[in-house]
């Protein structure tokens, strides 16, 4: 059985990212809306990346992935009897 492995690498583009939030915050601004935090937005894009990242791989691992929780979920089965 062939493994994906995940994406492990920075792929966020922060300079990038951090642009598109000012522009945001500029239009927001304009529209007297509550600015955003760039640090808190970063993060966020991060997670959101993070989590299609991990999707991808359960999606290309779906048979080990599958064994795996099988088998924690017969381990706290047996733990809790």
């Amino acid at each position: 059985m062939a493994l994906a492995r995940p994406n492990c690498g920075n792929s966020l583009d922060v300079a990038k990212a951090t642009q598109k939030v000012r522009e945001r915050n500029r239009l927001r601004k304009e529209a007297h809306l509550p600015l955003l935090s760039v640090t808190a937005e970063l993060k966020r894009l991060k997670r959101i990346e993070s989590e299609a990242e991990f999707e991808k791989f359960v999606e290309a691992s779906s048979e080990l992935y599958s064994l795996l929780w099988t088998r924690a979920f017969l381990q706290l089965k047996r733990a809790s009897c």
